[in-house]
Parts: structure tokens; C-alpha cells; sequence
């Protein structure tokens, strides 16, 4: 056994193994949690190499009747390298909602959820290769979730089934700025009649323990909303996201992407810290890489602006702020 290597922010994992010619490879792949509780199910992991598939070529054709001239013969099939694959993505998300698809960052499928937000999209006959498929829904109001991203090879005549993939609740500031004592009120829409929890957490101080939460629950067409006293809170700009809980407390969708709040003030979010993507404290190639891997998607670590779209704004941003 061997344990996988995470980057672009724990979405791709990886991992280099040696392999010989003239085999085929069986290999069985098993997340783990954060709460270091192993997902009891088996992934395969199906591949050849240097195996050339065996395909009996039909019989020829009979000979024109009345004549003995040579016929053409038929093609011989293409075997597994030459077949499609299908791949399922299966999940929840808000309800009534618009899905929308992408397969290398560009869009598939835009579709209406049903109204209870349940999902499963069938892609059929697609080439072998290595692809990276992502989700998001965007609420009645434009508002958007987190992008969920899955990379996998597609191998020949296989169905990968990408679930379950919860999609995160939307998020909507009323006002933007607050005054000392009035209540920031936070609305959105997320996985219908799950708990949601709202994590408040003022700009820079995450690691220093200054978090306020609240919790709802979404109702049945997916709306929420909470109110959060801000007696206690200091001057600042804060960053909000919230979180679909499930009732057996060891599931979850995605976290939100960030909305911001000023409190006594405007808010001044803080894009040059945002623009390091893996937080190592340098803006670099390595950032560069996670943003191109995101790239035209709404995934919330990338989208350092947080207008939604990964795009050239967010580029410009994260050059701005370059430390190489």
C-alpha cells in the first residue's frame, strides 16, 4: 500500500508507481477522510501496458456469385483502445437550480435541477484519456456554489460513477457594510432541509481562533438565512461561508465560496494573500498552475476576486502580487 500526494489544494492526488511491459495492472484506490476514518469501498484502477488487444476479425465476404475476382475484405475491429467510456456524476445541490457541467474547464451540460436537487448526469462514448470534471449550481438569484472537481482516466467500455458530490450552499451579503450593533444578515440557498452552518471569520485571523458560527436549516425549496449579532465583533473586514451539514455528522457538502462583510467599515478584502493558492506564503508558479487548473470554472480557492468566474481579472490580481 502507498499513501497519494496532494496538490492544487487537496482536489488532485497523485501518485508515481513502476511498471513493466506486457501487463495488466488491477490497482485499488481508498480515500481517507480528515477525520482519518477510511472509506470502506475499493476504486479500481484498470490499465494495460504494451498489451495489445485481440480482436477476431470477421470472416470475408463471399465471392460475387457468377465471377471469381478477388473481394475486399472487412476491417478488423478497433478493441478496447479504439472504445468509449461513460462517466455519471451523481449528487445533490440546490433545488431548482441550474447545473452546469464542465469537462477540462469547458462547459458540457447546463441543466434545471428537480425540485428536491437530487442530480445524476450520463456522459456516453467518450475517448480513453485522462479528464477533469466539474460542478456547480447557480441559485435563483445568480449566486453560484463551489465548483466540485474530479480528475480520472477513463479506461475503454468502463462507467465511472463520480458521487456522491454535494454541492455547497450559495451565499448573499444584504449590505456589504455594517454598523456596530446592527446583525449582518446572511441568505442564500443550499441542499434542501439539511442543516447549514455560516462561518463568520474576521480577514487574516482564521488561525488565531476569532470565528463566529450560526446555523439553519435550508427549507424545502432550499432557501436559508441567518442573522449575526456583531456586539462582540471588532472593526474589520470578514470573510463569510457556509457549510451544508448531513444528519449523520459525517457528511458534508463543499464550503461556500467567500462573501465579505465590513464591519464599522467597508469591506477591504485582502486578494494579495488570497492570491497565494496554497497558502505556502509565496505567490508563485505553483499558484499559476492551481489557477490554470481551474481555469473558466467558479472553484472558490481560485476565484481570487470572488466574482464567480476564474478569469483573467484573477490572473491580473494574483501578477499584482507576485513574489516568485
Amino acid at each position: 500500500s502507498t499513501q497519494f500526494t496532494a496538490v492544487n489544494g487537496s482536489l488532485l492526488h497523485y501518485q508515481t508507481i513502476p511498471v513493466t511491459t506486457n501487463t495488466i495492472y488491477n490497482l485499488f484506490v481508498r480515500c481517507q477522510k480528515f477525520t482519518n476514518s477510511p472509506n470502506p469501498d475499493d476504486y479500481l484502477i484498470n490499465f494495460e501496458v504494451g498489451v495489445v488487444p485481440v480482436s477476431t476479425p470477421p470472416p470475408p465476404p463471399p465471392p460475387p456469385s457468377g465471377g471469381s475476382g478477388a473481394s475486399g475484405g472487412g476491417g478488423g475491429g478497433g478493441g478496447l483502445f479504439l472504445s468509449g467510456g461513460e462517466v455519471t456524476i451523481e449528487g445533490k445541490g440546490v433545488p431548482a437550480g441550474t447545473l452546469v457541467i464542465l469537462r477540462d474547464g469547458k462547459i458540457e451540460r447546463e441543466i434545471p435541477l428537480s425540485i428536491v436537487g437530487d442530480f445524476s448526469e450520463k456522459f456516453t462514448n467518450i475517448p480513453r484519456g485522462t479528464y477533469t470534471w466539474s460542478a456547480y449550481v447557480r441559485d435563483a438569484n445568480g449566486k453560484v456554489s463551489s465548483t466540485y472537481t474530479s480528475t480520472i482516466y477513463l479506461i475503454a467500455k468502463t462507467n465511472n460513477i463520480i458521487a456522491p458530490v454535494y454541492l455547497s450552499p450559495t451565499v448573499n451579503i444584504k449590505s456589504p457594510t455594517v454598523a456596530f450593533g446592527n446583525p449582518i444578515a446572511v441568505s442564500g440557498f443550499a441542499i434542501a432541509l439539511l442543516p447549514v452552518q455560516v462561518i463568520l471569520t474576521k480577514q487574516g485571523s482564521a488561525a488565531t481562533g476569532q470565528v463566529v458560527t450560526a446555523s439553519t436549516t435550508a427549507n424545502g425549496n432550499g432557501s436559508w438565512s441567518v442573522t449575526i449579532p456583531t456586539d462582540k465583533l471588532t472593526k474589520g473586514t470578514y470573510e463569510v461561508r457556509a457549510v451544508s451539514k448531513f444528519a449523520n455528522n459525517k457528511d458534508q457538502s463543499l464550503l461556500s465560496p467567500v462573501a465579505y462583510v465590513g464591519v464599522g467599515e467597508d469591506p477591504n478584502p485582502d486578494f494579495g494573500n488570497r492570491s497565494d493558492l496554497n497558502k505556502d506564503k509565496k505567490v508563485n508558479l505553483v499558484d499559476f498552475s492551481i489557477l490554470l487548473f481551474n481555469w473558466k470554472t467558479s472553484d472558490a480557492v481560485s476565484d481570487i476576486n470572488q466574482d464567480g468566474t476564474v478569469n483573467l481579472v484573477d490572473f491580473s490580481i494574483m501578477l499584482s502580487n507576485w513574489t516568485g
